[in-house]
């Protein structure tokens, strides 16, 4: 399970309430597969994941080219990356009987974290450093 800590420099609490309901859903989809859940339960969660994630980055994406990040490229890479993680995931499960092994919502999770925690900060840093804060 995860906990989201909201750095207080990322000042929008759209993205925010973004990030919340996207570690919910991973929470849950953790908490379902521990449990050996049913596959409709898996399948609704993969699917609200998906929907929450793409809803979250077309957010970031379209704050990012309001503020000129001079980073947006490989940004938009790595949430390219995620969701193509995710779609395959949803593949998977559609298409084999087991369950999803455990081991594969960690590594989702670890994305997730590394998105939100290293590759938000130079989003951070470059609002810092060239944004009136004031204005965004």
């Amino acid at each position: 399970m995860c906990e989201l800590l909201i750095d207080p420099r990322q000042n929008n609490s759209a993205i925010d309430v973004d990030r919340k309901v996207i570690i919910d859903i991973m929470n849950q989809l953790y908490a379902q597969t521990k449990n050996n859940a049913g596959e409709l339960d898996i399948n609704k969660l993969l699917i609200l994941l998906l929907d929450h994630t793409m809803k979250h980055f077309y957010h970031e994406e379209r704050i990012l080219i309001d503020i000129g990040f001079t980073g947006i490229y490989s940004h938009q890479k790595a949430h390219n990356y995620l969701i193509e993680q995710i779609t395959e995931l949803m593949e998977w499960h559609e298409n084999n009987v087991e369950q999803i092994n455990i081991g594969r919502i960690n590594y989702l999770y670890s994305i997730y974290g590394y998105h939100f925690m290293i590759m938000d900060e130079d989003i951070t840093k470059f609002i810092m450093d060239f944004c009136d804060v004031d204005n965004i």
